[in-house]
């Protein structure tokens, strides 16, 4: 879940632009969008959260692992 600095639309591209989310979504409530990011361990996943984090147009993250899908 991320929250946007400013328009959406322009985190979104920039988020879009590194190349390292599966899915993006736009959504409404407390956060502005939820992104899916895959790796093959924790380590590269949180690799990738930290480049999302470190973006200018992004204010604030919450991350959540999947357990299991059903």
């Amino acid at each position: 879940m991320v929250k946007a600095r400013g328009s959406t639309k322009d985190m979104m591209k920039q988020i879009s632009n590194i190349g390292i989310i599966k899915y993006g979504y736009e959504v409404s409530g407390d956060y502005d969008a939820c992104l899916v990011v895959e790796g093959p361990t924790l380590e590269d996943i949180d690799g990738k959260i930290d480049r999302i984090r470190a973006l200018r147009t992004v204010r604030d993250t919450k991350s959540f692992i999947v357990l299991r899908k059903w």
